[in-house]
């Protein structure tokens, strides 16, 4: 989990803290006083980059309204009412993450053979994001051959040395970029040919080729320098709305239902797109629900195996689970109009761990204690008992 979205990951959840509890204090609707505290299109950030592209108001709006978040908000409100051991919590989260492809190199090698088939390398590492199948399906569209044909090799430092780490959730698109500038390379290649035969398919076109012995290799390399003034290449926005419900007694969380609405830009593989969302979030909520590190008192790690240390499983992730990227939003500054679908959804893996921090404010509400708490992530069974401010007198039956 601290391998991903590093730095980002905390710092989003500290901010939405600082928000969700400054609300409170000067006794304001959290999701007003944040929307009040929204960027608008055109201001400078921080970073010093211009929002030339913002559509966080329209994601904002549109997930409650397709998530009926007020009614669901409203029916939660009646749960608590009439439920004193059992309470449910819900948040909508926003999110801004910009992406950085600043001071990073990747490399494509296309060759062709004589019966048409590709074999295609390059830098990045097929770890379970996609990676082989977007460049797969660039390349067939660049070149005007059937995926089929493509084969993705290994990665291979022989092949296309000097590759950056595979992470940042830029290597797919800037692989992607690579293989769209090797493609063009072979294109330009090949056009003469096109000009005599227009009509032939490719594996015509690569037989005529090949008898002339024309050359069917190209190499590209994609350098993105580091910017001079934002640091980010354009910045992701979404949204989640997060509902759970606890068991006061002993501590235990249901993430009952998920909604996510996530700006992907023009999607490369919508598919591949939105199971990027689900996993990055779900990995976010190990950081949040369940995953804790310990220690002896001689500094070793006592959380060392899957009996103490507990990442997601098959019964923590939401049971109703509903992902969707935002339509007609094409990216002017991504690869093909697209869009990073790991490391920005996964932080909105936070809204979870508020929406239970709200289901346990409302069981001291229920005991007669005060809304203020510390609830430490991750919120496992003790944190929830502690928080909920559960004791023997309240346990009398009367």
């Amino acid at each position: 989990t601290y391998t991903r979205a590093p730095g980002c990951l905390p710092a989003i959840y500290v901010a939405e803290a600082v928000m969700a509890e400054t609300a409170v204090k000067m006794g304001m609707n959290v999701d007003q006083f944040r929307e009040m505290n929204f960027y608008t299109k055109g201001q400078v950030t921080p970073a010093g980059g211009v929002l030339t592209y913002w559509n966080m108001d329209t994601i904002w709006n549109q997930i409650q309204q397709t998530a009926n978040y007020a009614q669901r908000r409203s029916a939660i409100a009646d749960f608590n009412q009439s439920n004193r051991w059992v309470k449910k919590g819900m948040y909508l989260m926003p999110c801004k993450y910009g992406i950085e492809w600043g001071g990073t190199g990747f490399g494509a090698l296309i060759n062709v053979c004589s019966d048409g088939t590709v074999q295609l390398s390059h830098t990045g590492c097929e770890v379970g994001q996609g990676i082989n199948t977007k460049v797969s399906q660039v390349l067939a569209m660049e070149l005007g051959c059937d995926i089929s044909l493509i084969t993705v090799t290994s990665t291979n430092s022989q092949k296309v040395p000097h590759g950056v780490s595979t992470g940042g959730s830029i290597t797919s698109e800037l692989c992607s970029k690579a293989v769209i500038g090797a493609a063009r390379k072979l294109n330009a290649k090949l056009q003469p040919i096109k000009n005599l035969f227009p009509d032939y398919t490719w594996t015509e076109l690569i037989k005529v080729a090949s008898d002339a012995q024309l050359g069917l290799q190209s190499r590209y390399w994609q350098l993105s320098v580091n910017r001079t003034t934002d640091p980010f290449q354009y910045n992701a926005y979404g949204a989640a709305i997060a509902e759970t419900r606890v068991d006061i007694l002993t501590g235990e969380v249901q993430v009952q239902r998920v909604d996510v609405l996530y700006d992907c830009g023009t999607s490369l593989n919508p598919a591949i797109d939105i199971g990027q969302v689900e996993g990055g979030f779900v990995q976010g909520m190990g950081l949040y629900m369940t995953e804790k590190l310990k220690y002896d008192e001689s500094g070793n790690i006592t959380t060392n195996g899957t009996w103490e240390y507990k990442p997601p499983s098959t019964k923590d992730i939401p049971i109703d689970f509903r992902v969707t990227l935002l339509s007609d939003a094409p990216n002017p500054a991504g690869v093909l109009s697209s869009k990073a679908s790991g490391e920005p959804p996964m932080t909105l893996s936070a809204s979870v761990y508020f929406a239970v921090k709200e289901a346990v404010q409302e069981a001291r509400k229920s005991a007669g204690l005060s809304n203020s708490m510390v609830l430490p992530p991750p919120v496992s069974p003790n944190v929830v008992g502690v928080g909920a401010g559960t004791s023997i007198p309240l346990l009398t039956l009367s």
